[in-house]
C-alpha cells in the first residue's frame, strides 16, 4: 500500500503540473513508435475508499505524434478523473539538411523568413524571401533545392512569414503575411491566402497563382508582427508581435475571412489574451497539423507550446511552453514542423554569409499515456472503456475495472 500511495502522490503531483479535466478526454504528446496503435495496459490495481489512488494507462504505435484520450463508456469510480497530459515535445540535436537554391539570383531566396511545410506532398516545403522582395513564394525540397517558383499579381511591401491551413472548399491553403513593419507606421496590413498549388516533376518558369486578400488593422494601433500560424480546427490565421522585451500581443483573425476586407475597409483583428512565457524578438513559427502545439523562435531561441486540458488554440499564449535548442547566429527566422510533426525544419537569411542551410531535427520517441487519478469516495466496482486517438485519427480501445474496498 505505501507503494501505491507513493505512487499516487507521484502522479498527482504531474497531473497537477501538466493540467486536469472532468474526466471526459485527456491528452498526451509523444512521438509514436511504429506498428499498430494498441493500449498496452491490460489491468489496473484496485483503490481503498478515502485514499488517493493513481494509475498510468499506456498505449503505443500510431501515426504522426501526440495521443489524445478519452472516455468511451462506462464511468471511473467517484472521486476519480482522467488526467490530461498533453505537454510539449523533446527534441533533438539540429542537423543541416542542405543550403537554400541561390541560383535564381536577383537576391531571390537571400532572405527567406518563412518556411512551412506542404500539407499533401510529402517533401515539399514552402518559403518566400523578406522585405524588399517580389511577390513571389517557392517551393523547395529538404536539402534546398529548388523545385518551382510561384507568384501572385499583389504588392509585397514586407513578407515576414507563411502558414499553411484550411480554407473553402475543404482545400488546403497557403497564407502569406504582408505584415512586416519595424517601425509601426502601416496603417494597415494584409494577408494573402494562395489555395496550395500542386509543384510539376521539373521547375520551370514562374508560375502566377490566384490569391484573395484581407486587409486588417490592430487593436491599439500598428505593431510589427513577424509570425502566422494557423489553426486547423477552425482555419482562423493568428499573428504574433516582435518585441525586444516584456510579453508579445497576439491576434486572431475573425472567421470567415472576407475579401471585402480592402485597404479602405480594413477588419480590426481581435486581441487573444497573451500571459504565457515568451522569448523576446519573435521571428516565425508553426501549428501542428493535429492542432495542438506551436513553436515560435527568435533569432537565436525557440520555445514551444501544447493546448492544455479542454483548451482551445487560443489557450497556447497562457502556458509557460518548453525551451527548444535552435541554431542561431545568423539570421534565422523561420521554423515549421513536418506534416505529420514529428520533425522540426528551420532556416535562415544569408545575412552576407556563403550559404543559407536548412536544418532538422526529430523529436525524441517517447510512449504516451494517460493518468487516472483522485481519492476514492465509495466503495464498489466500475467497469469503462478508454480510447486512444492518433494524430491521424486512427483509434484503439481498452476495456478495464477499478474495484474501491
Amino acid at each position: 500500500m505505501k507503494k501505491l500511495i507513493a505512487l499516487s502522490l507521484l502522479c498527482l503531483t504531474l497531473a497537477a503540473c501538466n493540467g486536469g479535466d472532468d474526466g471526459s478526454s485527456s491528452g498526451s504528446s509523444s512521438t509514436l513508435p511504429t506498428g499498430t496503435l494498441q493500449i498496452t495496459t491490460t489491468s489496473l490495481a484496485d483503490g481503498t475508499n478515502g485514499m488517493v489512488y493513481g494509475e498510468n494507462v499506456y498505449a503505443t504505435g500510431g501515426t504522426g505524434v501526440g495521443y489524445s484520450w478519452s472516455l468511451a463508456s462506462g464511468s471511473l469510480p467517484m472521486g476519480l478523473s482522467l488526467d490530461h497530459r498533453d505537454v510539449p515535445l523533446s527534441w533533438g540535436s539540429f542537423t543541416t539538411t542542405g543550403n537554400i537554391d541561390q541560383s535564381l539570383g536577383g537576391g531571390k531566396l537571400g532572405e527567406v523568413s518563412g518556411i512551412v511545410a506542404s500539407a499533401g506532398q510529402p517533401g515539399v516545403f514552402w518559403v518566400h524571401d523578406d522585405s524588399g522582395a517580389g511577390p513571389d513564394f517557392y517551393a523547395i525540397d529538404a536539402a534546398g533545392n529548388l523545385l518551382q517558383e510561384y507568384n501572385i499579381s499583389a504588392g509585397a511591401q514586407d513578407w515576414e512569414d507563411i502558414a499553411i491551413g484550411p480554407g473553402p472548399g475543404g482545400n488546403d491553403y497557403l497564407y502569406l503575411a504582408d505584415v512586416g513593419d519595424n517601425s509601426s507606421t502601416r496603417t494597415n496590413c494584409r494577408i494573402y491566402r494562395v489555395m496550395e498549388p500542386t509543384v510539376p516533376a521539373t521547375p520551370g518558369a514562374s508560375i502566377n497563382v490566384a490569391h484573395d486578400e484581407f486587409w486588417f488593422t490592430y487593436p491599439g494601433g500598428s505593431q510589427n508582427c513577424e509570425t502566422i500560424l494557423c489553426d486547423w480546427a477552425t482555419g482562423t490565421p493568428y499573428l504574433v508581435e516582435k518585441v525586444g522585451t516584456g510579453t508579445p500581443r497576439v491576434h486572431k483573425f475573425p472567421m470567415p475571412l472576407d475579401t471585402a476586407w480592402t485597404s479602405s475597409n480594413p477588419v480590426t483583428l481581435t486581441s487573444v489574451t497573451a500571459s504565457g512565457t515568451f522569448i523576446v524578438t519573435l521571428t516565425g513559427g508553426d501549428s501542428s497539423r493535429d492542432g495542438r502545439r506551436i513553436i515560435l523562435r527568435g533569432y537565436s531561441s525557440a520555445r514551444e507550446y501544447a493546448v492544455p486540458a479542454g483548451g482551445s488554440f487560443d489557450d497556447l499564449f497562457n502556458q509557460a511552453g518548453s525551451s527548444v535548442s535552435v541554431p542561431g547566429g545568423q539570421q534565422y527566422e523561420a521554423i515549421c514542423y513536418s506534416a505529420d510533426g514529428t520533425k522540426l525544419y528551420t532556416t535562415t537569411e544569408l545575412a552576407a554569409q556563403a550559404g543559407a542551410p536548412i536544418q532538422s531535427t526529430d523529436a525524441v520517441p517517447d510512449n504516451g499515456y494517460t493518468t487516472i487519478s483522485g481519492t476514492a469516495a465509495a466503495t464498489g466496482t466500475e467497469t469503462f472503456t478508454i480510447q486512444v486517438t492518433d494524430s491521424a485519427g486512427n483509434t484503439a480501445t481498452r476495456q478495464l475495472s477499478i474495484t474501491v474496498s
